[in-house]
């Protein structure tokens, strides 16, 4: 799960799904045979002091039934502990981050018999909606620290089904967001809402995404490097080169050294944290269950029952959904096998003075710059395979 270039591009299934991450994160999908009958309650065992980490916002299938018949099983209110119960569910996302959440509302807002009764997610960390927790402090979540760019042509990809599928998903970004800022508007998703540093000036409202499709991107070239050697498929749209003289005279401050560059014009980006956040409020809006904290991390997933699959958590609460999608990113291989690696990325942001600016998106070798709508610059990326650490470091920001 990188926090790089690579962050933010889509995964689209056969129902179309909205886009999720471009970064190889693998979806896996379990189903079962389990009669399902008891969905309408929420999570019924829990320690009463991570009721807060609960979101009891109910699905509208449920808000005016005018019964609890479904709530075989009851919560507790005089333990303190998590009782060993088996918790049915009808849809269960391990991983609460942009893949997760991607496919929670769009499972949310499908139309007609196939929409779930119930979905839950599930995540072992506490969602922030504010700097304090994401920039100066520790956090797990690469879609809070990712830069946030739609660019499968600045990032060189190569001929084949991945540079497929993210021009497709990049295509799609634009009714999506659209989409999941309209649905980020309402009361029970408010509190989840990024809350904007009062040190930035911006008139963007708390669940504007800062999506960005206006200039492209530019690829400066030095001589004998990647870029200048490099040469776009065919198949993956506008792509202008541009010689010294036409490059400068789009971003007057690049090196004067640059031989020349690519020019991307359809290449996007948005603001990673903002986006996170406003998906948090839209699934809230839409009847999508929200458990974070330490007790909703799942230990593993129980598959040796054909007919019942089985989500273990550290909280002592087995869940048996009808459907588990696992979505959790590098965290994935500790519950199954596959062959997922960590990358850790570092970068940093700043603001210019009064009066420069950089109107575009610079991806050259091996550094990236990135405008955000309320101001800041996003320079990056470390790419440190093998490691879960968070900890910035004197040498990733040089």
């Amino acid at each position: 799960q990188k926090s790089n270039a690579c962050g933010l591009m889509a995964m689209m299934g056969s129902i179309k799904i909205a886009p999720l991450l471009q970064s190889l994160l693998l979806t896996a999908v379990y189903t079962n045979s389990f009669p399902l009958n008891h969905i309408g309650g929420k999570v019924p065992f829990w320690r009463q002091k991570s009721t807060k980490n609960v979101d009891l916002a109910a699905s509208p299938h449920h808000r005016h039934n005018g019964s609890n018949r479904n709530l075989s099983i009851m919560r507790t209110r005089t333990s303190n502990t998590f009782l060993h119960a088996v918790v049915p569910k009808d849809v269960l996302i391990i991983g609460g981050s942009l893949a997760g959440l991607s496919i929670a509302l769009e499972l949310a807002t499908v139309e007609g018999a196939d929409r779930p009764r119930q979905i839950t997610i599930l995540d072992a960390e506490e969602p922030t909606n504010h700097r304090g927790l994401t920039e100066f402090g520790k956090t797990n979540v690469a879609s809070m620290a990712a830069a946030g760019m739609l660019a499968p042509m600045s990032e060189r990809l190569p001929s084949g089904p991945l540079l497929k599928l993210c021009l497709e998903s990049r295509a799609m970004y634009g009714e999506w967001v659209k989409k999941v800022e309209t649905l980020a508007q309402g009361q029970l998703g408010a509190k989840y809402l990024w809350q904007q540093d009062p040190e930035i000036k911006t008139d963007m409202e708390p669940w504007d995404i800062g999506y960005q499709c206006n200039g492209g991107f530019l690829a400066p070239a030095f001589a004998g490097d990647s870029v200048a050697t490099w040469a776009p498929p065919k198949e993956g749209g506008d792509a202008i080169w541009l010689d010294q003289t036409q490059i400068l005279e789009m971003e007057p401050n690049l090196n004067p050294e640059i031989v020349g560059g690519w020019w991307f014009p359809t290449d996007a980006s948005v603001d990673a944290r903002r986006l996170t956040c406003s998906l948090r409020a839209a699934c809230a809006n839409c009847g999508v269950e929200l458990c974070y904290g330490k007790d909703y991390s799942v230990t593993g997933i129980d598959q040796s029952n054909s007919d019942q699959l089985k989500v273990l958590t550290a909280g002592g609460v087995t869940y048996a959904p009808k459907k588990a999608i696992t979505a959790n990113g590098a965290w994935m291989k500790n519950i199954l096998p596959v062959p997922i690696v960590p990358h850790k990325g570092q970068s940093l942001s700043v603001t210019l003075e009064e009066g420069e600016r950089i109107d575009r998106i610079l991806f050259a070798q091996d550094t990236y710059i990135v405008p955000k709508a309320d101001g800041r610059l996003i320079v990056g990326a470390t790419v440190e395979p093998n490691t879960f650490d968070s900890d910035i470091t004197p040498t990733g920001l040089t």
